[in-house]
């Protein structure tokens, strides 16, 4: 097992462990340096072990939509936190919610807010592991997911799988969240690269949500 705790471009002595493994994590605390060049050329390496790089770039944007979606939730919890509301509270969760899309990304930018972040020690961590004629990418983060998002995520789920492609983004849209539309297009990229629908998943525990993109091959 390899482990990378960092933020810097993928030097060849990276590529050299992570082509010896079958299974590697690359995990990180400190959201306003995530490395999307990294995780694009760690996935790159894998694809070739299993002889799938003609879907990297549609993998690639599938995880973007994932990272992407693992660290708005920590901002999301963390804008709770700092307002001092709890986000399992519904009438705090409205309160919350109105202000959250135009304060979220901000609070990276603010140093005294992104100080405040990294002390609530939140971490994404992203497994690679190829095992049993499938490739499966893990993307982790210490938040639970509550009632209300669940409940959207099902949602979208559903859509995703029952309407009609012209109809997904129109009907997507969300006014008091995010549109959800990062769901819908992870499943219509399945749809591309021929993977079945059960290949994405998103499920929580007690203290993580896991995000699952499985790729089989043979």
């Amino acid at each position: 097992m390899v482990t990378f705790f960092g933020n810097h471009g993928i030097s060849p002595s990276d590529i050299t462990e992570i082509e010896k493994t079958n299974y590697y994590e690359y995990k990180f605390t400190d959201l306003a340096r995530y490395n999307t060049e990294y995780l694009t050329s760690v996935t790159d390496i894998f694809l070739k072990k299993i002889k799938k790089s003609e879907i990297s770039p549609f993998v690639g944007i599938c995880m973007g939509e994932i990272v992407s979606n693992a660290i708005k939730a920590i901002l999301k919890r963390a804008h709770f936190a700092l307002n001092k509301l709890d986000i399992n509270n519904p009438e705090d969760y409205k309160i919350g919610m109105k202000n959250f899309h135009d304060e979220g990304l901000g609070l990276l930018k603010d140093k005294q807010s992104a100080a405040e972040i990294r002390k609530m020690n939140f971490y994404v961590k992203i497994t690679f592991e190829i095992s049993k004629g499938k490739f499966k990418i893990v993307t982790i983060n210490n938040c639970v997911i509550t009632p209300e998002e669940k409940e959207r995520i099902q949602q979208k789920m559903k859509l995703s799988e029952h309407d009609e492609a012209n109809n997904f983004f129109a009907e997507s849209v969300d006014l008091s969240e995010g549109s959800g539309l990062g769901i819908v297009m992870i499943k219509k990229l399945m749809i591309q690269m021929e993977l079945p629908s059960d290949c994405f998943a998103i499920s929580t525990n007690q203290t993580e949500t896991l995000t699952e993109l499985c790729i089989p091959y043979k």
